[in-house]
């Protein structure tokens, strides 16, 4: 299975945990990091001047924000927890709790 449709897979999936509604998936591609749908959506609510693009090479359509990775120091959101794969590359950025009051990490799964 491609990390892409991993990526999607998760996105789309029921979020369960308070820490799933908090964490921004990266994938990467080529030369540029790309976050999508929830995690595209994450990022802007929480002030990335990233512009947002569609995708929709597997038929449906997904929102997506994307940086090139030689530019992801200028986009590592400080106050968030950075997980790294085995290669070293960013692959999820986690919010903390403190920015997210109950109801607004529960809005999204009514």
């Amino acid at each position: 299975m491609s990390k892409l449709k991993e990526i999607l897979e998760k996105e789309n999936a029921p979020m369960e945990t308070s820490h799933d509604k908090r964490t921004v998936r990266l994938v990467k591609m080529g030369a540029f990091i790309r976050a999508y749908d929830w995690s595209a959506w994450l990022l802007k609510r929480y002030g990335s001047p990233l512009n947002a693009g569609l995708d929709s090479d597997d038929g449906y359509a997904h929102v997506f924000v994307g940086f090139p990775v030689a530019s992801i120091e200028k986009f590592t959101l400080e106050s968030c927890e950075t997980k790294k794969d085995g290669d070293g590359m960013v692959e999820e950025w986690i919010f903390p709790a403190t920015k997210f009051s109950p109801l607004s990490v529960t809005a999204h799964c009514i």
